[in-house]
């Protein structure tokens, strides 16, 4: 069975307030990965993962997304001695759950996302209120913001670009905002205010 590798993540920040639907960072941490394969269930390492793997084949067969995996293609390969085997540690917050469940998204996901359409799967299973669904699905927004916040000055500083996802033409898709600065100091006597946007 040919599979994809896929990787731990490591947190930088948000860890806490993203229970709370707030935003946090996350970067693919390349020392530890996993990918499905077949194996024999008399293994004891084959047969825990492949119990898992029983348990959440259940699980998606008795949720209303059934109809967009390929179940009876995953029953098979279950059957079969299906796992994931894999070198991320569990229960330490580095991906080890994330990874099994994009690489079953990546191999029984019926209709697949390309890098171009996948703001899409927002649509799917958040609603408009929902904070983290991308205001448009056709833009990828990204950017870093410094904030310095004080009694008597307010700085603000960030880059930022944005990537049209319907232009087909890959040297359209792109614009920069590099960088742009935000400046307001206060006073009693004096409000002073700076701003610069550099295209």
């Amino acid at each position: 069975m040919s599979s994809s590798l896929f990787y731990s993540k490591i947190l930088l920040f948000g860890e806490y307030g993203i229970l709370k639907n707030s935003r946090g960072i996350s970067i693919p941490y390349h020392m530890y990965k996993g990918f499905l394969s077949l194996g024999d269930i008399s293994n004891i390492k084959v047969k825990k993962s492949n119990d898992i793997l029983i348990d959440f084949y259940k699980y998606l067969n008795s949720n209303t997304i059934k109809n967009k995996f390929n179940l009876k293609q995953f029953k098979s390969d279950i059957q079969s001695g299906l796992y994931f085997e894999s070198s991320i540690p569990i229960g330490y917050g580095i991906g080890s759950s994330g990874a099994l469940v994009a690489a079953l998204y990546d191999k029984y996901f019926i209709k697949k996302v390309s890098t171009d359409t996948y703001l899409s799967v927002f649509d799917q299973y958040l609603t408009k209120k929902d904070r983290v669904r991308p205001k448009n699905s056709n833009q990828l927004e990204n950017g870093i913001i410094l904030n310095l916040d004080h009694d008597n000055f307010y700085f603000e500083s960030g880059i930022r670009s944005y990537e049209n996802l319907g232009v087909k033409k890959t040297s359209d898709r792109y614009n920069y905002v590099l960088p742009y600065y935000n400046f307001s100091f206060f006073s009693k006597i004096l409000f002073f205010r700076f701003f610069l946007l550099r295209p």
